[in-house]
């Protein structure tokens, strides 16, 4: 019976998922159309680190319009000193993000999330 439940949920999200049209998303590009601003890590993302062991990430950030603006964010509020601005908009930029684990948050996931923002 078990199986039956979750069968049918999962039908019903298929055809609630395809019977949207594009019709539906009135004022969203679409995807063919839209650049994305590029981020390109540089070595190996930090996966394990110990309490005051700083972790770093690098990366290498493309737009081809131009980049204004880059920040990192933690459980939603941006990190004092990670956000990064041009006043010239360059195509490319580099991006170095240094961050010192707490010992409040040894064992729990820290989800970093790096915003660039273009000039357009």
């Amino acid at each position: 019976m078990h199986k039956i439940k979750i069968l049918l949920s999962s039908l019903l999200a298929i055809f609630a998922f395809a019977a949207c049209e594009n019709a539906d998303l009135d004022g969203v590009k679409d995807d063919a159309s839209v650049e994305r601003i590029n981020f390109t890590l540089d070595g190996k993302a930090p996966v394990v680190a110990a309490p005051d062991e700083e972790v770093t990430y690098s990366f290498k950030i493309a737009y081809s319009e131009g980049l204004a603006s880059v920040k990192t964010s933690l459980d939603g509020q941006v990190i004092e000193g990670s956000e990064k601005t041009w006043d010239d908009a360059p195509t490319e930029a580099d991006y170095t993000f240094k961050y010192t684990v707490k010992g409040s948050q040894f064992g729990e996931t820290l989800d970093f999330v790096f915003t660039a923002t273009g000039i357009n």
